[in-house]
């Protein structure tokens, strides 16, 4: 999902994803391809982020674009 949202982040924001995305895993996920595995670990690193840095409203408004995204992809 943070893909989708590339032109909507902050260089700060992109590079907690990366960072996120980037991380050492300890163990393969069984029903997901390490691919997304890294990028959804990735997208809540960005949450987590936002959310311990009480940027709530910042957390919101990516929220509300990502329901908006997906309302566009039905």
């Amino acid at each position: 999902m943070a893909d989708k949202l590339g032109s909507y982040l902050t260089d700060e924001e992109k590079d907690i994803v990366r960072r996120g995305r980037n991380a050492k895993t300890t163990s393969m996920p069984k029903n997901a391809e390490l691919s997304d595995y890294k990028h959804a670990t990735g997208f809540e690193a960005l949450l987590g982020y936002l959310y311990l840095n009480n940027r709530v409203d910042r957390l919101m408004e990516i929220l509300n674009l990502i329901i908006e995204i997906s309302g566009k992809n039905d």
